[in-house]
Parts: C-alpha cells; sequence; structure tokens
C-alpha cells in the first residue's frame, strides 16, 4: 500500500507518538485504525460511500442532487487521490464535514452538530469548510474539539529534515513547491465544476477563496483546493440544462488534465 509522507505520520500517530501541529489535531482515526492498511482501506471506502451520498443530500436530490453526487469520483483530489494512498484523513473529513453541511441546510441541527464535531476530531479545517458550505457560522462549533485538543502538548515531527522543514516555513515551502506549476494545475483539474465559476455567489467565492488559501501554507495543490468542490458542483449543476449531464459527467471523468490529486 502506497503512504505519503503524512500518511507515515499517522501511522506514528496510531503506534502512540505525539506528532507536531496540525498533526497533533487529527487523532480520531489514527487511534480507529491504528497501523493496519486494510482498516484504513475500509474507512476510505466507508467515507466514499457517505460523501457521494452526503453530496446528493446537499444537492438536493432529483437528476441534480444525483449530478452533484457522482462529481466527487471524477475529482482527482477527492476520492482517486485517497483511494490510491488510504491513509490519510481527509476523505473521512470531508464526508462527515459535507453530511453536517447537508443536514444543516435540511435543518436536522441535531445530526449536523454531531457530524461537525466528529469532524473536528479527524482533521482541524473541516469545521470551517462545513460551515462555508452550508453558510452558517454555527456549524464553527466542530472547532471545540481542536480547541481543546490545541490545550495538549504536541510533540516533533517524526519525518525527515526536509519535512520538518516543511513544517517550520510553510510559507516558504509552498512557494518552493509551487513555483514551476503550470497554470492550467491551478484550474483545469475541476472538470465539469468548471461551469459552476460561471455565476458564483458570495458562499461560493468565500470557499473557493479558502480552498485557494490553504495552498499558500502547504505543499499539496489539488486535494488542498478541491475542498471547494461541493458549493461549486452545485452551482455547476445549475448552469447545466439536464439534458446534457450525462456527457459533461463523461468528459468529467476522462479529464487529461485531472493531474494525480496531489
Amino acid at each position: 500500500m502506497k503512504i505519503t509522507p503524512d500518511g507515515e505520520r499517522y501511522v506514528a500517530l496510531a503506534q502512540g507518538a505525539r506528532l507536531a501541529r496540525p498533526f497533533h489535531y487529527r487523532w480520531l482515526l489514527p487511534r480507529l485504525c491504528g497501523p493496519e492498511p486494510a482498516n484504513w482501506r475500509a474507512v476510505q471506502a466507508g467515507a466514499a460511500a457517505l460523501l457521494c451520498g452526503a453530496a446528493l443530500w446537499y444537492g438536493g436530490f432529483g437528476w441534480r442532487g444525483l449530478f452533484v453526487a457522482v462529481i466527487p469520483a471524477g475529482l482527482a483530489g477527492v476520492i482517486p487521490f485517497h483511494w490510491r494512498y488510504p491513509v490519510l484523513v481527509d476523505l473521512p473529513a470531508m464526508a462527515v464535514a459535507l453530511l453536517a453541511a447537508a443536514a444543516a441546510k435540511h435543518d436536522v441541527w441535531w445530526l449536523a452538530i454531531v457530524a461537525v464535531l466528529i469532524a473536528g476530531t479527524i482533521k482541524e479545517t473541516s469545521p470551517v469548510f462545513a460551515a462555508l458550505w452550508a453558510w452558517t457560522p454555527i456549524l464553527l462549533i466542530g472547532l471545540v474539539p481542536v480547541a481543546i485538543r490545541a490545550l495538549q502538548k504536541p510533540g516533533d515531527d517524526v519525518l525527515d529534515d526536509e519535512n520538518r522543514w516543511i513544517l517550520d516555513h510553510p510559507i516558504r515551502a509552498s512557494r518552493k513547491y509551487h513555483r514551476h506549476l503550470p497554470p492550467a494545475v491551478w484550474v483545469l483539474p475541476w472538470g465539469a465544476c468548471l461551469f459552476g465559476f460561471a455565476d458564483p455567489t458570495v458562499a461560493l467565492l468565500a470557499t473557493i477563496v479558502v480552498g485557494y488559501g490553504q495552498c499558500a501554507i502547504a505543499t499539496d495543490t489539488v486535494r488542498l483546493y478541491q475542498w471547494a468542490w461541493p458549493p461549486l458542483a452545485v452551482a455547476a449543476a445549475g448552469q447545466i440544462p439536464p439534458r446534457f449531464f450525462l456527457p459533461v459527467l463523461l468528459i468529467h471523468f476522462v479529464n487529461p488534465f485531472a493531474t494525480r490529486g496531489g
């Protein structure tokens, strides 16, 4: 099983190591899955199913909801990347956060609150995205477990000098790793979601800004900014006549500019 540097950190966390921030905040899945690859693979499969189901609810059911539900399977930085590298927390965090956002949109507040609190224990940024997707500050309550975890002392990084340097100098690392990327990497991996840029709302623009803003303090690219996909997919579904959904989705899945999702 392929493991990224982040994945190596989660295995170390599962084995009892105290990690540096921000990995220090992401304790739930390593504790549940342990270092066993099969457990992580099972969690990613469940997360992919939950994400698509939550997207259907978030998109409003019907043909438009189905369109939104299918989109993440064709976004290289969402489902494909995390299926290839299962020892990661982003996809499960995204799935639970989207469940919270969908529940909030439909006024099922007990589920929204429970889900966003769980999301905050999986990845510290997920409650922020849930609040943006649902466009309500109430879901920022998911930052409570993040704040509690912040009271506990973090550890040191467990990887090599380069990875420690990346954690210590995130902005400089971002510039180093993004400097020579072609401009297309920042736009074309969106595929069918590009239609959503045609008539953006304030909520959508805010989500896009935060999604791309993560890249300023990290070395990854596509898998970070594609955290903005749910409202963008909904916006795209509103721009495309339903009779064109199928051909647009076919093009979405064969997008030659999708990248590897990293």
